[in-house]
C-alpha cells in the first residue's frame, strides 16, 4: 500500500508541477522540513509561480494562501505588513473595562 502512495504521490507531483517526489524530498530536507516563510514544522505544500509555473518552495497551507489570496503582490503584502505594525494585537485597545 505504501509503494501504492508514493506512486500517487511522485504522479501528481510530476503532473502539477514537473518534479519528482525525490525533488520534494530533497526540498523539504534543505527546508528542513519547516515552511520557507513561517519557519514551523507543518504539512508542506509545493509553492510555485501561476505565471512561469516554477517551484519556488515549500509551504505550509496558511503561507501559501497568504501569497495566493496577495496575487503575489509585493505592494498588497506590504501594506499588510505595516496594517499589522500600526494596529497589531499589543496596540489594539479594549472597548470594554
Amino acid at each position: 500500500m505504501e509503494t501504492i502512495n508514493r506512486i500517487k504521490q511522485n504522479y501528481n507531483l510530476k503532473t502539477r508541477y514537473g518534479i519528482t517526489l525525490s525533488d520534494y524530498n530533497i526540498l523539504l530536507y534543505k527546508q528542513k522540513s519547516r515552511c520557507n516563510i513561517c519557519k514551523k514544522e507543518k504539512k508542506l505544500y509545493v509553492d510555485h509561480c501561476h505565471t512561469t509555473q516554477k517551484v519556488r518552495a515549500l509551504l505550509c497551507r496558511s503561507c501559501n494562501l497568504l501569497l495566493g489570496y496577495s496575487y503575489d503582490d509585493k505592494k498588497i503584502l506590504l501594506n499588510a505588513f505595516k496594517f499589522i505594525e500600526k494596529h497589531g494585537k499589543n496596540k489594539i485597545k479594549s472597548k470594554t473595562k
